[in-house]
């Protein structure tokens, strides 16, 4: 003896309709125990409808009892994002994920007249996406974001990365830091490029910052009177820095923008999804925004030492299903 339970939606089903998800005992055989049994059903966000009932086996065949009816909604695709170091349980009812992952973005490199120019901004930090990895409820997957970069230490933004069952199934590096003439070598490459400073400026021109590359773009070379000129600042990945590569998805790793050589110039625009704008003359490049990996803007030309900004940390997001 023991238990039919059936499902279908739409419906209750009958002992003659509907799919068998079990037939037992389940987990205690004993008599007038509470016994236990877990159903795997067949598709997410979706109810299903669910009959209980007895049976007995006998020379006659099988004897059937009394029916339970309950209905259960099935849990929906889990989309979730992390912006700090933690270690994550895998839910029950979900054995697979995609992983995307982006990390810290460059700082912006600082701008001065005894170093000879304006400061570069910061890569985006580059992105990784991951499909179909299989998880268990109860374990643990390790979550590492990559921190921005600083401007007082000239650092590149630092690598995030996912592991499961101790294994890294997946990792994306920080951008670089921006240029700085004669002082932070940093290429301002990263998931998106960092926008130039502005370069060389006379008594009849000025020269503004260029812009931060968006989307996996290289960035701009500033330009007289224009951010964007007709060549291309440092190098981005060459590929979508969209959440999971949907072109239709949130974007992150802007690149960070250059800053102005001339007090009539102005710094450039950060490149879309968390790139920080360059600084004006004398004016101190934008910080990205935390939890992007944007990279950080240049600090503009002046006497003295102007500083970039700092990159923004990355982020993980988890899609389970």
């Amino acid at each position: 003896s023991g238990v039919y339970i059936r499902y279908q939606t739409g419906s209750y089903p009958t002992p003659n309709s509907g799919t068998i998800a079990y037939k037992g005992v389940a987990s205690n055989s004993t008599s007038g125990a509470q016994s236990s049994v877990t159903l795997t059903l067949p598709n997410l966000s979706t109810t299903y409808f669910l009959t209980c009932y007895s049976y007995c086996i006998t020379s006659n065949g099988e004897l059937l009892g009394g029916q339970w009816k309950a209905s259960v909604a099935t849990g929906g695709v889990q989309v979730i994002s992390f912006t700090s170091n933690q270690n994550y349980i895998a839910p029950a009812g979900y054995s697979t994920m995609d992983i995307f992952c982006v990390g810290g973005g460059g700082s912006g490199g600082f701008g001065s007249y005894k170093q000879g120019g304006a400061g570069r901004g910061g890569g985006g930090g580059y992105t990784a996406t991951v499909f179909n990895i299989s998880i268990t409820a109860g374990e643990t997957i390790s979550i590492m974001v990559g921190a921005g970069g600083l401007y007082y230490t000239g650092t590149g933004g630092g690598t995030t990365s996912v592991a499961v069952r101790g294994a890294t199934v997946c990792t994306a590096a920080g951008g670089d830091t921006g240029y700085s003439n004669g002082g932070i070598n940093g290429t301002g490459k990263g998931g998106s490029g960092a926008g130039e400073g502005g370069a060389f400026m006379t008594s009849s021109s000025y020269y503004c910052g260029g812009d931060g590359g968006t989307d996996g773009g290289d960035g701009w070379l500033g330009g007289i009177s224009n951010s964007r000129a007709f060549q291309f600042g440092s190098k981005g990945q060459g590929f979508t820095t969209r959440r999971f590569g949907n072109s239709a998805d949130i974007l992150y790793a802007g690149g960070g923008a250059g800053s102005s050589r001339g007090p009539r110039g102005w710094g450039g625009t950060g490149g879309a999804g968390g790139g920080a704008n360059g600084g004006a003359f004398e004016v101190t490049g934008g910080n990205a925004v935390a939890g992007t990996g944007g990279g950080g803007g240049g600090g503009g030309y002046t006497t003295s030492v102007t500083a970039g900004g700092n990159g923004g940390s990355g982020i993980v997001v988890l899609k389970l299903y």
